[in-house]
Order: C-alpha cells, then sequence, then structure tokens
C-alpha cells in the first residue's frame, strides 16, 4: 500500500476468488495518490500481481492551528460581529469579544463570550453579535480573543485581533 506497508498477510474468504487483509492507519500515515497493489501466489506456486484502480489517500495528521478567519485584523466593525475560524476538527473553541470606549473615564468590558464547536472540517462560528453598548452607544475598538479548549476546557492556544469602529 504505497510506502505505508507491505507483506500484509490475507486470508482466502471460503470457496470464492476473494482475498481479505487489513491495514490499520497509524498516527502519522501520509499516502498521497497512493497505489494498492496485491502480489499473490497460488497452490501450483504461480505467482501474480494486480493493482486497484482507485487511488488512496491517507492523512492523519490533525490540523492544530487556531486561526481567526473574520473578521480580519484592524478591520471595521459594522452594527453585527460574526467571528469565524479553523482548529482541529470537532474540538471546541472559547471566544470573547471585549470592548472599549474613548469616553472620560475609558470604559472597557465584554461584548459576548461563548463556546462554539468545529465542524469535520475544522471551522467554527460564532451567532451574530451587535456592537452596541445600550446607552453608551458603541465602542471605539474591539478585541476578539479565541482559545481552543482541552477535553478539560483548559486554554490549548489562543489567537486575538483587534477591531474599530
Amino acid at each position: 500500500m504505497g510506502n505505508l506497508a507491505g507483506n500484509q498477510p490475507m486470508t482466502r474468504v471460503a470457496d470464492s476468488k476473494t482475498y481479505r487483509g487489513s491495514y490499520t492507519v497509524r498516527q502519522g500515515d501520509r499516502l498521497t495518490d497512493g497505489v494498492l497493489t496485491v502480489t499473490y501466489r497460488d497452490q501450483q506456486g504461480r505467482q501474480g500481481t494486480m493493482e486497484a484502480t482507485a487511488r488512496l489517500n491517507i492523512n492523519t495528521a490533525l490540523p492544530t492551528a487556531l486561526t481567526i478567519a473574520l473578521p480580519q485584523d484592524q478591520s471595521q466593525v459594522g452594527d453585527v460581529i460574526i467571528v469565524s475560524g479553523q482548529a482541529p476538527p470537532y474540538s471546541r473553541v472559547r471566544v470573547t469579544i471585549n470592548y472599549s470606549t474613548r469616553l472620560i473615564p475609558r470604559i472597557t468590558g465584554q461584548l459576548w463570550q461563548g463556546t462554539v464547536n468545529t465542524a469535520a472540517g475544522g471551522t467554527w462560528r460564532t451567532p451574530e453579535v451587535g456592537s452596541s453598548l445600550g446607552y453608551l452607544g458603541t465602542a471605539d475598538t474591539y478585541t476578539i480573543i479565541a482559545e481552543l479548549l482541552d477535553n478539560n476546557g483548559n486554554v490549548v492556544t489562543s489567537k486575538q485581533v483587534g477591531l474599530r469602529k
């Protein structure tokens, strides 16, 4: 099977011309457009080789990077903020949106915080978050912090972007 495995035992399915074997994919296995070739020897000692028509693609390396795709750093905020990004598949990302105003005294606070789950492809997205601060109006700047969480809720890594009104 490409450069991953060779000499894997096969067994014949009773009363048929079918043989079965298996290979367990291991962490770190990577194969692109691999060829599955089977070489067999019959009871008379004759050897034959067959090649599968379909190609194999195996990649067990999971993405570990956490990214914030949108909004981009230093972009301008509208009335609604939606944060999206990439993380390992089926992981959890805690997203916090903080704000700051130039009013005197300077006012800072948390606009929203929540945990989102990534999809099979590793994408994640927050719900729409209004950028209004109620009677304070809107903030001058916003900071988005995305934190990749482990199974115990501990922060593995984080990313941050700043936004302006």
